[in-house]
């Protein structure tokens, strides 16, 4: 080979107790440490600036991405922070909304249980008082019922009272009938009528000639009859308006004799109901107040308040 293709290299070894500067790559430095035979010292000065630099500019593009990399994790941070607080703002918000809804809600709630309440109340309080209403009505009824009871008892007595009394009458009755209408002295043969009165077809008949005060207008003259077991005359047949003449004599002091006939809405009637059959028995008309006295054959309408003798007739005994 010819001596310019040959190169030499020397290599310079560092002591081991000088300090060695720190090299951030392993690599690098053992190039540095490499010289060619033919570097010269100029070329070794510039490597060496050139490394420098290359580190500087290389610690600089790392600041650089560290510095980016800070600034774009501040960044988040802060817009995490300013996110978090505005949700937090929101969130506060919402639930002070709520809590207002809520309160209002509670409040409306509220006043509904007081009416409910007020008007449970009103409602309790009437039916206390009718309640007490109805115990009371109760108790009234109770009464009444216990009065009504006690009357009950008394008006069976009585009744058990007057059946007695009836039956006693009953008997009286039936002794004195016995008495009247088979009268001992006529050794008692029984009579149609009793003594006192006249006999004519089924009936009997009495005339009371009273005379005077002791005279009676028509109602007191058919209390008179009742007491007797008899009423007023009443006349069925021209046959039995005949008979009255007989009975009736004109005496003085007697105007006339009551009979049951007197007006009763602007028609004659008798006692009984009956309207008068045959109206040429008395030609006035009939007006209310008025009463019909007869004398002899003549009969004539007088006020029924005027004192008159009277005229009894009752069902004659069938013997």
């Amino acid at each position: 080979m010819a001596d310019e293709d040959i190169q030499y290299a020397s290599v310079v070894f560092k002591n081991k107790k000088q300090p060695q500067p720190k090299s951030p790559n392993k690599e690098e430095t053992i190039y540095a440490e490499v010289k060619m035979q033919n570097e010269t010292p100029h070329e070794s000065s510039d490597s060496k600036g050139l490394l420098s630099e290359k580190e500087a500019e290389r610690r600089r593009r790392y600041y650089q991405k560290l510095s980016c990399c800070l600034g774009t994790f501040c960044i988040i941070l802060v817009l995490g922070i300013i996110g978090i607080t505005v949700y937090n703002v929101w969130y506060h918000q919402k639930e002070l909304n709520e809590l207002k809804e809520s309160g209002a809600k509670n409040k409306n709630l509220t006043d509904q249980i007081n009416n409910l309440t007020q008007v449970s109340e009103s409602k309790i309080h009437n039916l206390r008082i009718e309640n007490q209403e109805l115990k009371e009505k109760n108790h009234n009824l109770t009464k009444q019922i216990q009065d009504l009871e006690g009357e009950n008892r008394n008006l069976k007595e009585q009744i058990d009272n007057m059946t007695k009394t009836q039956n006693e009458l009953n008997v009286s009755q039936a002794q004195w009938s016995i008495d009247e209408y088979c009268r001992k002295d006529n050794r008692r043969r029984c009579e149609p009528c009793q003594k006192g009165w006249q006999p004519f077809n089924s009936k009997c008949y009495v005339y009371n000639n009273a005379k005077g005060s002791n005279q009676k207008n028509w109602d007191e003259a058919q209390q008179d009859c009742k007491r007797k077991v008899s009423h007023l005359s009443v006349v069925d047949s021209q046959k039995e308006k005949d008979h009255l003449k007989t009975i009736s004599p004109d005496e003085t002091g007697i105007d006339g004799y009551w009979i049951g006939l007197r007006a009763e809405g602007s028609k004659w009637k008798w006692i009984d109901g009956a309207e008068l059959a045959n109206q040429d028995w008395i030609k006035t008309a009939a007006v209310d107040g008025q009463c019909v006295t007869c004398l002899k054959k003549k009969w004539k309408s007088v006020s029924c308040e005027k004192k008159n003798a009277w005229i009894c007739e009752k069902n004659a005994l069938s013997v």
